[in-house]
């Protein structure tokens, strides 16, 4: 084997078994090999071994063996005049030519990134963007460019308008990826909602609703029709921001005169501090109290949800009328959806068409069938949803730690129909809090560094921002 064919410092960790066939060195690996390439060894080295510098050499000099003073025959070094009359009088033979070494073809080109590559990368890009609130100048940021080159030199990071384009792109996936899951998979939807304006005094808003304002009743309309949810709609949470903004005012009336006299720099205030103290105690305890709890266990969203919790069912009711004014409201509600379930198998299944084709053939069970028929029929929507919610009571509740949907995923054979209506009851929010999250990020979102977003895009941002995983 020729010296020419193992130019590659590759070879520096590798042992040559024959022509086609060499053993690493690393980790004793036989590898097929071309006398003419170490492509296979090349890619073996950066795959197993990384952190191994395959980066070319200097070679050394090939000086020939005449050159090589021996140093037996070493003399005393003469004076300059000696070096100067020896150099003109002895011929000093030219030095030997030194071979250039060949660099491989990849120090001077990167291997492009493929298509799937390249696109997961921009997939992540765009993720890093919508969460954690990073501009679309991130990508121009010279700091970034050289981070990402040092990653990855053969990745190249898109455009500002590449990337608005690709987020668009995945907002659209994600979008209808939500309302085909919507359409498909979800029986009842319940809504929380908010509204916010932005630094540019644009006005947002979360699935709003219970505001007087007309254009936001239409757009509430308009999103639930878009989303093709209008129908499976059950509940509405907002916060009703006026009623308690009066309200809290009113109240902490006195405590802002208090505060503005204490912090006044030419009076005295010092000496008020006990009066004051005394004061706001009076005026605490003689506020208006007022127990609350007849208000809430009398509005029936909340009543209903408290008994079809198996946490709590009747022991989450102080007063006993309330517990039965549920019981008697779940009762007139489930009728309906006996009806409703009775009235969609009628139109599947005749039964009265069954029993007299199986009438003729078998006359022997013309009887049995019959009596069947008159259960069947004899049973009416009201006993029905009676026997479910006389029963539904006494099973013993569960921990409170524990999760009551499970419970109801178990027992939803027992109790088809209130199976439906927990379902109806127990995805309701208490609060607005889930729209307000979404309000706080969207006020980093358009911070002042990017408050020239358009609209459409802090509604992307905002949608990927919370959907995209």
């Amino acid at each position: 084997m020729s010296n020419r064919s193992k130019y590659s410092v590759v070879w520096d960790y590798f042992i040559r078994l024959d022509d086609n066939q060499a053993k690493c060195g690393k980790c004793q690996t036989i590898l097929k090999v071309n006398r003419s390439s170490s492509t296979n060894l090349i890619r073996h080295m950066r795959t197993r071994h990384p952190t191994i510098d395959l980066a070319p050499r200097r070679r050394a000099v090939c000086v020939p063996d005449e050159l090589v003073a021996n140093p037996d025959d070493r003399v005393p070094d003469p004076s300059p005049s000696i070096i100067q009359a020896s150099t003109s009088a002895l011929p000093v033979p030219p030095a030997p030519p030194v071979r250039p070494q060949q660099l491989a073809i990849s120090n001077y080109f990167s291997w492009p990134v493929s298509a799937t590559k390249r696109q997961l990368l921009d997939e992540q890009l765009i993720k890093v963007i919508v969460k954690e609130y990073q501009p679309f100048s991130l990508v121009e940021d010279v700091e970034f460019r050289k981070f990402v080159n040092v990653l990855n030199p053969s990745y190249a990071l898109p455009s500002r308008k590449t990337v608005s384009s690709l987020l668009t792109i995945k907002y659209n996936q994600i979008y209808d990826e939500i309302k085909a899951n919507l359409n498909r998979n979800v029986e009842f939807v319940s809504l929380t909602t908010d509204t916010w304006t932005s630094l540019k005094n644009e006005s947002y808003m979360a699935f709003s609703e219970k505001h007087t304002s007309e254009n936001l009743k239409s757009s509430l309309l308009e999103i639930t029709e878009n989303w093709g949810i209008r129908k499976k709609i059950v509940a509405c949470t907002s916060d009703n921001a006026a009623n308690i903004s009066l309200a809290s005012c009113d109240i902490l009336e006195r405590f802002k005169e208090i505060t503005t006299d204490l912090s006044s720099e030419k009076s005295v205030p010092i000496s008020k501090v006990i009066l004051y103290s005394q004061a706001l105690i009076t005026y605490s305890t003689q506020l208006p109290t007022k127990d609350l709890t007849p208000q809430y266990e009398s509005n029936p969203l909340l009543s209903e949800a408290t008994f079809l919790d198996h946490r709590f069912k009747k022991y989450g009711f102080q007063n006993e009328q309330s517990f039965k004014k549920v019981k008697e409201i779940i009762v007139n509600k489930g009728k309906l959806i006996v009806t409703k379930l009775r009235s969609a198998i009628d139109q599947n299944v005749s039964v009265p068409a069954v029993l007299n084709n199986i009438g003729k053939e078998n006359s022997i069970w013309q009887e049995f069938d019959a009596g069947v028929e008159n259960v069947v029929q004899s049973l009416n929507p009201t006993a029905t949803i009676i026997v479910e919610v006389d029963k539904y009571p006494q099973e013993p509740p569960i921990p409170r730690t524990q999760d009551p949907l499970k419970w109801w995923n178990n027992n939803r054979q027992i109790y088809p129909t209130l199976f439906i209506m927990m379902k109806k009851r127990l995805c309701i929010q208490a609060t607005s809090v889930p729209s307000e999250r979404v309000f706080s990020k969207s006020g980093q979102i358009v911070s002042t560094k990017r408050s020239r977003l358009l609209s459409k895009k802090v509604e992307q941002i905002v949608f990927l921002n919370y959907n995209l995983k």
